[in-house]
């Protein structure tokens, strides 16, 4: 077995933050849309539209329909102390009786002051993959869903061949040029 060279491990270690970063880039300009999520609210699904701000700084909300949306602040994300997934037993979500798939699809997002808490049931597993990765990363956590880190590996292989095809100088060879250039 070989050993990585120390040169080839930094280049990895750099690709794998740059990697985070551009699947951040990427989940948030579907953040900044909107989304439709399920938010618990008097023990009901209630279904609303979220976004984050474009300095990714607050959440909002909405239950206007297209254009005539009226978007209210829901939390500033650096008020939310941690973020729970169904898998982690959300205790917010225990209580409440979801099937399997909804739950699956289900995480909670608490609030500082101890008191406060949001719990959400998302639509689709993609919705549920962006919305609790991004807002892991943008509270200082690492992504932890496999959808992300199986994009986030791509984006190191694929960013770890191009530096060294940049390393070494290497350019791929060339096609040889035509025998003639009558392209009848």
């Amino acid at each position: 077995m070989s050993k990585e060279k120390p040169h080839l491990r930094i280049i990895k270690e750099e690709n794998h933050k740059e990697a985070e970063g551009l699947l951040l880039e990427q989940n948030c300009i579907i953040l900044y849309e909107g989304t439709k999520l399920n938010i618990v609210e008097k023990g009901k699904l209630i279904a609303k539209f979220f976004k984050i701000s474009k300095d990714r700084t607050e959440i909002f909300c909405s239950e206007g329909k297209n254009e005539q949306k009226q978007w209210v602040l829901l939390a500033k994300i650096s008020n939310l102390t941690h973020l729970e997934t169904e898998t982690e037993i959300s205790t917010a979500l225990k209580s409440k009786k979801l099937d399997s798939e909804k739950a699956k699809l289900s995480f909670t997002l608490y609030h500082k002051n101890g008191k406060t808490f949001y719990d959400f049931v998302a639509s689709t597993r993609d919705d549920f993959v962006v919305w609790v990765d991004s807002l892991r990363s943008l509270m200082g956590e690492k992504m932890k869903e496999n959808e992300s880190l199986q994009n986030i590996e791509s984006k190191v292989s694929l960013l770890f061949q191009l530096s060294i095809i940049e390393l070494e100088k290497q350019t791929p060879p060339l096609p040889p040029p035509p025998l003639n250039y009558n392209f009848k």
